[in-house]
């Protein structure tokens, strides 16, 4: 499975804030914040129980790439200034992607096999 680092998923976020374009590299204030910002949502939705991977690694899996940079920049909408019809598109694309979240960690229906608890 491929996978991308923070980074990757920190400026998309920017990106999708219009804070960074697609040819140019966020400053390294805005990348911190923005680090701040994803470790705290990533220990949310671990808690949550949304996240399996390792908090602590560079590595995010590529189908969590999307949903989490969608997070992150409805997360940090304030901190830029983002309000109008782009916080509501946000807004929607947050909602959508904590959709996908519990989509991707569900556990299927059929053919799971049950584990035994012995007394």
């Amino acid at each position: 499975m491929a996978t991308y680092r923070r980074d990757e998923l920190i400026r998309r976020a920017l990106r999708m804030l219009d804070v960074v374009s697609a040819t140019e590299a966020p400053e390294a204030e805005d990348a911190a914040d923005a680090e701040q910002y994803l470790q705290s949502m990533l220990e949310t939705l671990h808690g949550d129980g949304l996240i399996p991977f390792d908090l602590d690694g560079d590595e995010i899996p590529a189908p969590f790439l999307i949903p989490l940079a969608q997070k992150l920049a409805h997360a940090m909408v304030a901190e830029y200034g983002v309000f109008g019809p782009r916080e509501a598109n946000l807004a929607l694309w947050a909602a959508d992607a904590q959709r996908t979240l519990y989509r991707l960690n569900a556990k299927p229906y059929a053919g799971s096999t049950l584990p035994a608890e012995y007394f």
